[in-house]
Formats: structure tokens, sequence, C-alpha cells
């Protein structure tokens, strides 16, 4: 069956691939139901025209009771970067609360994934910002609201960048909303283990017992939810937003009448 939804999607053929897809989720044994393969597939450069707005990338998270695969940080890494290429955060938060669900560890590639995508939109909306007037994602994720200040951050580098965002998110209190960059990694509230740059990029190799923590990844995105809601801004309060975002994507993924790992926010 895996091999016909590959089929079909390249022929771009997205009635076939549903109506499959679909047909493996109905299914009631094991061995015909989606795969760690199934999860892979959308991920494939040979589809990578299909967009969020055309394939259920929530659907496709959809573990049962009787699912036929080992759920492993590798595969919560592929769907991971599937959410993150559609700019799905509240999905996004829905894996990496997966990872504890299983306990399974977080690696410099999970790192790697996130970070890289959230430098690659703030680069997009730093070159953006001497042309707009309105607060763009970037503002909103980093707490800066004034529209020439983002301007200025590009002339740091993207490992400036990211070494200021890790090291507020691995601080003790960590700010849903306000200036994002004001904190360092020697600060003494630090209280969370995350990889340096280096360890993210591949140019110093982890100690043998060193683990990290989930936490500041999860800080991490929920800003990124926060900034995203406020685009279509309403009048909750930050947190409501940002937990209303988290239960919606939850509810699509881990249904609760048929997920054993339901767990509250």
């Amino acid at each position: 069956m895996n091999a016909l939804i590959s089929r079909e999607l390249r022929r771009r053929s997205l009635q076939g691939v549903f109506s499959m897809y679909l047909a493996m989720k109905l299914s009631l044994t094991s061995s015909f139901s989606p795969n760690r393969t199934t999860f892979v597939i959308p991920t494939q450069p040979s589809v990578s025209w299909l967009r969020q707005s055309y394939f259920p990338n929530r659907d496709l998270l959809f573990f049962r009771e009787r699912t036929s695969f080992e759920v492993t940080s590798r595969l919560l890494n592929i769907a991971l970067r599937a959410f993150i290429q559609t700019e799905d955060y509240a999905g996004v938060y829905v894996v990496l609360r997966t990872f504890g669900i299983f306990r399974l560890p977080v690696s410099t590639k999970t790192y790697l994934i996130v970070t890289r995508h959230i430098i690659k939109r703030l680069r997009w909306d730093i070159s953006k910002a001497y042309k707009v007037e309105e607060p763009r994602w970037g503002n909103l994720f980093l707490g800066i609201p004034e529209v020439w200040a983002l301007h200025k951050l590009n002339k740091q580098s993207d490992r400036e960048l990211v070494e200021k965002i890790l090291a507020s998110a691995a601080w003790s209190d960590f700010p849903l909303t306000g200036p994002l960059l004001g904190y360092t990694s020697e600060d003494e509230k630090v209280a969370y283990t995350t990889p340096t740059t280096a360890m993210i990029n591949g140019e110093a190799v982890v100690p043998e017992r060193m683990r990290f923590h989930l936490l500041p990844l999860q800080r991490i995105i929920r800003r990124a939810i926060l900034a995203s809601a406020a685009v279509d801004s309403d009048d909750l309060p930050a947190a409501k937003r940002v937990s209303r975002a988290i239960v919606e994507a939850k509810a699509q993924m881990f249904p609760g009448t048929e997920h054993p790992y339901t767990t509250n926010d």
C-alpha cells in the first residue's frame, strides 16, 4: 500500500493518495495500518510540491493502540521536520511532547531541526523589516515591537542568534511574551541543558553522558505558536491562545478515545 501511495504522489493524484490512506486508517488489521514508511513518504524530495493545505500532516501522526511500528527518536524527528516545514507549530509542540511521553532522548538533530527553521524564518523577516510598517512574525517571536529594531539584527550571525535564543530558553524563568534575547548561557539562572551551537552543527562531539532537556525546545515553539496566533490576534490572553492551539492539534493527532498516552497540557 505504501508503494501505491508513493506512486500516486509521483503522479500528483491527491484523490488517489487520500483514498489509499483512508483505507489504511480504517483497516482493522495492524499489518494494513499506516506505519513508519507511510510517515516518511510526504518528506521525500520527489513530493516536495505537496503543501500543508493539501496533505493532512496532523492526521498522519495518528497513533493507535494497534500501531505496528516502533516510535523512535528518528521517527519523531522525521515528523518534527514535516510539521515545522509547514509552520504548524502547534503540531511541532505535540511532536516534541511525544518525546517525553515515550521517554525518548532529545538529540542535537532535534535541536538542529528547530533552530534551523527558526533562524531561517527570522532571517526572512529581518530582510523585509525595512520595507514594512507592521510588526512581522519575527518581531512577535523575539518580543521586539519596533520594526526597525528587527532589521538591526541583520548584523548578528546565525550562530549568535541561536546562542541567545537557547540561552533564554534554558533559564529557570522563561517569558512567553516580552524581549527574548536578553539572556546569556553564563547567567546563574540557567536551569536546563542545551547543546552548544558547535554540537548542533556537528563541529563538536557531545560528551557521552550529556543529556539535553526537552523543555527549552518546547518553550521556543510556544513563542512561535504565539507569534503566529498574534498575526490573527483575538482577545484571548497570550497563554490561552497558545494552549488553545496545542489542544486543537493534540485532539487531531491523538484522539483521546483511541490513544493510550493522552496527557494534560
